[in-house]
């Protein structure tokens, strides 16, 4: 079932701020967040949850895209590391 998807992270900023992060799907509602590239940094741009962690994730729609649904990040499930 492990499927890669894009889902999108909260920042920890004090914002309402979410980054578009790769994602592999291992179960009906259970993504584990990867950086392929590395590029994750976390004291340039610290997320609610890190590259490794599995999450579970819930439909948001965001104020500035009208209509349009977003797979984001809400529960951490466990961490892979």
């Amino acid at each position: 079932m492990e499927k890669e998807v894009e889902i999108y992270v909260r920042m920890v900023d004090g914002t309402e701020v979410f980054v578009p992060v790769k994602a592999i799907q291992i179960g009906a509602n259970a993504y584990q967040i990867i950086d392929e590239e590395q590029s994750y940094d976390p004291v340039l741009e610290p997320w609610d949850f890190k590259p490794g962690d599995i999450v579970s994730c819930s439909y948001r729609k965001f104020k500035s895209d009208r209509g349009h649904k977003y797979l984001t990040a809400d529960k951490l499930l466990n961490k892979e590391r």
